[in-house]
């Protein structure tokens, strides 16, 4: 012998699972620099950047002890570096630019990072 169980009606609408809304998660703005891999990424990039200028410039400095004229010849050889395709200093005015945006740009990562923030205990 089968029971028949009668159902009253719902005390909810019910909505298909297509129409359902997804319960939406805060995203942070700031797209992929915003992230903390973002940071990670200006920070390895910056930090290559300035390590490479630190060893060129040490490589550089290091002409002083084959002397004054050698010393003097590198020194004329970066200002006139690109000549006669592009003005006198103009190459070595972009590369110290590169460097202040790095330096500049490794700050901000380093301060803005996440971790760095708790570390402050904010």
């Amino acid at each position: 012998m089968t029971a028949t169980i009668e159902r009253g009606s719902a005390t909810a609408p019910v909505t298909s699972p297509a129409k359902a809304s997804q319960p939406s998660t805060p995203k942070k703005t700031g797209g992929f620099l915003g992230s903390s891999n973002g940071k990670k990424v200006v920070m390895a990039v910056t930090g290559a950047i300035m390590v490479g200028f630190l060893a060129l410039h040490m490589l550089g400095n290091l002409k002083i002890f084959l002397g004054n004229d050698s010393f003097n010849e590198y020194a004329h050889a970066l200002r006139t570096l690109g000549e006669p395709l592009v003005p006198y200093r103009t190459v070595l005015t972009v590369l110290e630019a590169i460097l202040l945006i790095s330096v500049v740009l490794h700050m901000w990562a380093a301060i803005s990072w996440p971790a760095a923030r708790a570390g402050r205990g904010r």
